[in-house]
């Protein structure tokens, strides 16, 4: 018994099927082209395949269309997809906001991550890129997910003193307590860099002031040891930090 689906799909026109195919985000092209006999005219068609990578990457890549190779434009297409998720997080770090809402359009998870962990959240976090910030998030990033050093989007922010940026997350509820693979907290880094008014801010939002790193140090440490930040030291004793760990 044949497949519904294939056959209603084999019997629409073929310049119904070829708008459908270039209006549909890559991931669904791809898998159309592969699954569906009834495309397979189009989906071998070089000249679909330039108007394709036109549509989709032109703007994010900045191509210009002389430059798409004439043979295997399929291949030229897959090629462009595979990395469009690096070219995210590339994109967010260099706050390029068109880039990457075109590639949020295009169905690129915005939770991906590189090699080493990093997500376009915690790129555009440590570069300082608030409007970028809010724009993830908008579209589901979740602030919590760590580097492979356990590095968060908020860890970051907070030790670069990115006020505006660590507000915006632990409005999104970003989880202030997460430690990375020293153990380290968010309070721990804005606190060892004599950041007080985002100290004050974490603290407000229920950062815990007494958990120790892996050599068994608390974000009071730092204000112990440097004079200039005793306003931190201050800051944290207010907030029931113990100075006896």
């Amino acid at each position: 018994m044949e497949d519904p689906k294939e056959t209603t799909f084999f019997e629409l026109p073929q310049e119904l099927i070829w708008k459908m195919l270039y209006y549909l985000p890559p991931r669904d092209t791809l898998h159309f082209c592969e699954t569906y006999s009834g495309a397979a005219i189009i989906c071998k068609d070089n000249y679909f395949w330039l108007e394709k990578i036109w549509r989709d990457f032109g703007d994010v890549y900045e191509i210009q269309r002389e430059d798409i190779p004439v043979e295997n434009r399929l291949g030229t297409y897959k090629a462009y997809w595979k990395d469009a998720k690096a070219k995210l997080i590339s994109c967010a770090g260099q706050g390029k906001v068109e880039c990457v809402e075109s590639l949020l359009q295009l169905g690129v998870n915005p939770n991906v991550q590189s090699g080493v962990g990093n997500t376009a959240l915690i790129m555009a976090s440590t570069r300082g890129h608030v409007d970028m910030v809010r724009m993830l998030l908008d579209h589901k990033a979740s602030p919590d997910i760590q580097s492979k050093m356990g590095g968060t989007a908020l860890m970051h922010a907070s030790h670069a003193g990115r006020m505006g940026i660590v507000r915006v997350l632990l409005d999104h509820h970003a989880n202030p307590d997460l430690q990375d693979s020293f153990e380290r907290t968010a309070l721990m880094d804005a606190s060892g860099k004599g950041f007080a008014a985002i100290v004050r801010l974490l603290l407000e939002h229920d950062a815990n002031p007494d958990l120790q790193d892996r050599f068994g140090r608390t974000a009071l440490k730092p204000g112990a040891y440097y004079r200039r930040y005793q306003d931190v030291v201050r800051v944290l004793l207010e907030h029931g930090a113990d100075p006896d760990l």
